[in-house]
């Protein structure tokens, strides 16, 4: 007999599962933060650069998190020995980076493990783990693509976690070549202890695959493998004797839950009352079960009790034990965005790329990464999108492989495949032990900025100045007679910055302070979890070609321009510096250069634009634009920050600017630049420096935030040849916006190739999620 139950869900109160409500509320209250890394590539020639744009989302409510603003960077070789590490500062949830792949790697396998210090607190993957591949042309003129034994591993996974005798079974299929990857279009058979055919399968692409069958029991059942003419055979588990079983059928608009139980069972457990436990990380709910003179009972449940993505159903005894679990994933309001047709525009030598984005808001915030590659590229191999990232891992035990292949060009067959893989998935990542027994102890809170603690030694006024640097404002401080110490939060040095103080006089002089400070965080964390995988990058052939001078090291400029840098009082002076790193005209600028122009306005009128006040903004049109039908506005960036309208530099005094770069030509800058580009630093310093003078004492900062560089695509000795088709890189942007249309726009150098292939990943201000690879003819 089957009993259907078509029940509303009740809220779990005081008088239902009241112990599991109130565990699971204390263990999911804290909220949470996921990170997704979209890395530019996925194999690495030793001398390009690795280019990557992280995104921190809050967990529950998937859109950006502005909490934290600190974000850990590390690199391991094979061996889990780190290789490299870096502190990135996150803005708006969003942290540029980039790590050169120099002569600290060999040909092998590397992981990048990105994370913020508040992640530490939970167990579930919240971080981004992903590993790379990186080959030294200079030693392996050739790489062929690994070899594969027909030795394969499968199991055998009962759909709940239980194989139960007399009813009938899902069982779940995971077979693996000897590297770890799923074994495709595996042909599998099911015998009994007769050598009868029960039944047969298939895995799929993925080398997943299931069948149904009835074990009786104490019978023992096998399954035999076949690939590449060979075979292979597995013993699957003696079925338990009592229990309960159960399996998930997706109708479209809701889901059947069948548990089923045999006669054994039934004596046993009728008028026991079950919970089932519906929760998606943060919210749950509950419903009662009982078998009462019933063997199976059916549930439905409609996909408006189900949040967007991962539900989580766990069955729980009468004892308030869990016996079950399955994992459901809801695409229904799954917020994406799609990409329009892409145009191009020649400039010169580079192409300017236009791509509209359909359904986004324009005017709102959003962040868009994009890797520019050959078409024939075989280097790009990523296990995760930033969908797959956010929606599905955080929630499972184990890394999946090619995770976001479900998340591209979502149809009905994907749908069913995911459903696929969370049936082998079993017990998800929020551990119900843990739930009930050890629950997030927060030891390890958000981080925004550095914070200094400093200790007197020896004081004389007890009135402190601390300098301000290029992210931190000046602070004053003054301790009473009985402190000594004081304790000051969100500092951001950048990497070659110290921290200046000083002690401010009655008399207004300033005098080298007696301090002792401590810096936190002044080191990068470690962060290692028990049990923790990664899925390897599939390997691929390289094709013969002659290894010298194929490709220039993307970073060899750079690495020539710091030497300069070192002995700069010798060999060049601060203007020569910045002509060689900007382009277009640079004015630095002294205390005379300063009184020289009453505001910013004045100035930039010697400079060939047209400047006037209007309405609380200034005006900027440039004279000369590069063609008649040109937009004549240039773009304005202040402190490396565009400015998307010019009400800041109204009445903007030169008191405290730096230096400024003016390239009314646009160059660099694509369509988008056709009205010039000026660049405006300012140095909050000076006028601190004007009126205490230059006595401070500078302390070393031993953990500062590395400083957003340009990317750097290496130079190739050909375009045309194969190397460059399938490893070579064209461009990466890691921070592209949308305009007001829903446009975003970038130039990329023109290699001569008919297509090229675009990666794109990014969300919008209202948690919508891009993910595309695209091909763009050229020609």
């Amino acid at each position: 007999m089957t009993v259907l139950l078509i029940l509303p869900f009740i809220v779990v109160s005081q008088e239902i599962g009241s112990t599991i409500n109130e565990k699971f509320s204390n263990y999911a209250k804290s909220p949470r933060e996921v990170v997704y890394a979209h890395l530019n590539k996925s194999t690495y020639i030793k001398g390009e650069s690795m280019g990557f744009s992280a995104y921190i989302i809050d967990k529950t409510l998937k859109q950006l998190s502005t909490v934290t603003s600190n974000l850990y960077c590390v690199i391991y070789d094979s061996e889990n020995k780190v290789v490299k590490k870096k502190l990135l500062k996150v803005t708006n949830g969003i942290a540029p980076g980039e790590f050169s792949i120099d002569s600290l790697f060999n040909t092998g396998s590397y992981s990048l493990k990105v994370y913020t210090n508040y992640m530490r607190n939970f167990k579930e993957q919240n971080y981004y783990h992903q590993s790379f591949k990186v080959i030294d042309v200079e030693i392996d003129q050739k790489v062929y693509k690994e070899s594969v034994k027909i030795k394969m591993d499968a199991q055998f996974l009962p759909e709940g976690g239980h194989l139960l005798a007399d009813v009938q079974n899902t069982i779940g299929v995971i077979v693996k070549d000897s590297l770890g990857f799923g074994a495709p279009f595996v042909n599998g058979e099911l015998l009994n202890a007769n050598n009868e055919i029960i039944s047969t399968f298939k895995t799929n692409q993925l080398g997943i695959g299931k069948f149904a069958f009835t074990p009786e029991k104490s019978k023992a059942y096998r399954t035999i493998l076949k690939i590449n003419n060979k075979e292979q055979q597995f013993d699957l588990p003696i079925a338990e004797q009592r229990g309960v079983a159960m399996t998930l059928n997706d109708l479209g608009s809701k889901v059947a839950l069948t548990f089923r139980t045999n006669k054994e069972s039934l004596e046993s457990i009728s008028g026991s009352v079950y919970r089932m436990i519906i929760h998606d990380g943060s919210k749950l709910k509950t419903i009662s079960l009982s078998f009462n003179e019933a063997q199976e009972i059916v549930k439905y449940i409609s996909y408006d009790d189900l949040s967007t993505g991962i539900n989580i159903f766990t069955l729980f005894n009468e004892e308030e034990k869990p016996i079950l679990e399955r994992m459901f994933f809801k695409y229904d309001n799954l917020k994406t965005l799609s990409s329009g047709s892409v145009t191009t525009t020649q400039e010169s030598d580079s192409l300017t790329v236009k791509v509209p984005i359909n359904g986004i808001e324009g005017k709102d915030f959003n962040n868009f990464s994009i890797s520019v590659l050959p078409s024939g590229t075989i280097s790009y191999e990523h296990h995760q999108n930033i969908i797959s990232s956010t929606f599905l891992q955080p929630y499972l035990n184990s890394p999946v492989e090619n995770a976001s292949y479900y998340f591209q060009n979502i149809n009905r067959k994907k749908k069913y495949e995911l459903d696929l893989l969370l049936l082998t998935q079993g017990w998800s990542s929020y551990d119900w032990y843990d739930v009930f027994n050890n629950p997030p102890k927060l030891l390890y809170p958000f981080e925004t900025g550095i914070s200094i603690n400093a200790t007197v030694n020896r004081r004389t006024s007890g009135q402190y100045l601390i300098y301000p640097t290029r992210f931190s404002k000046s602070n004053l401080i003054a301790l009473t007679d009985d402190e000594k110490t004081f304790e000051r939060t969100d500092f951001y040095f950048l990497s070659d910055e110290r921290i200046r103080i000083g002690e401010i006089q009655s008399n207004g002089k300033v005098l080298k302070p007696s301090l002792y400070l401590q810096f936190n965080p002044s080191k990068i964390p470690d962060f290692k979890m028990p049990g923790e995988d990664i899925l390897d990058i599939k390997g691929e052939r390289i094709l013969e070609y002659s290894g010298n001078n194929a490709m220039i090291p993307s970073w060899n400029n750079i690495e020539e321009l710091d030497e300069v840098v070192v002995t700069a009082d010798r060999k060049a002076t601060k203007l020569e510096r910045l002509r060689k790193t900007n382009t277009g005209n640079v004015d630095v600028f002294d205390d005379k250069k300063r009184k020289s122009y009453s505001d910013l306005a004045s100035y930039l009128s010697t400079k060939g634009f047209q400047v006037y006040p209007n309405a609380g903004t200034l005006v900027i049109l440039n004279k000369n634009a590069v063609s008649a039908n040109s937009a004549r506005t240039p773009l304005v960036y202040l402190d490396g920050v565009l400015l998307s309208s010019f009400s800041l530099l109204f009445n903007f005094q030169m008191n405290i600017v730096d230096y400024i770069v003016v390239n009314r030509s646009g160059v660099g800058e694509g369509v988008r630049g056709a009205g010039g580009v000026i660049k405006i630093y300012t140095d909050p310093s000076v006028n601190l420096i004007k009126k205490y003078g230059k006595v401070y004492q500078e302390y070393e900062v031993p953990l500062t935030y590395s400083k957003t560089k340009k990317f750097y695509t290496p130079k190739y000795s050909s375009f045309q040849s194969d190397f460059y088709k399938e490893y070579g890189v064209i461009h990466w942007v890691p921070d592209l916006r949308t305009d007001s249309m829903g446009n975003f726009l970038f130039s990329i150098p023109d290699t001569d190739q008919d297509e090229v292939k675009l990666f794109i990943e990014g969300i919008s201000a209202k948690g919508q999620y891009l993910s595309e690879s695209k091909n763009i003819t050229l020609k």
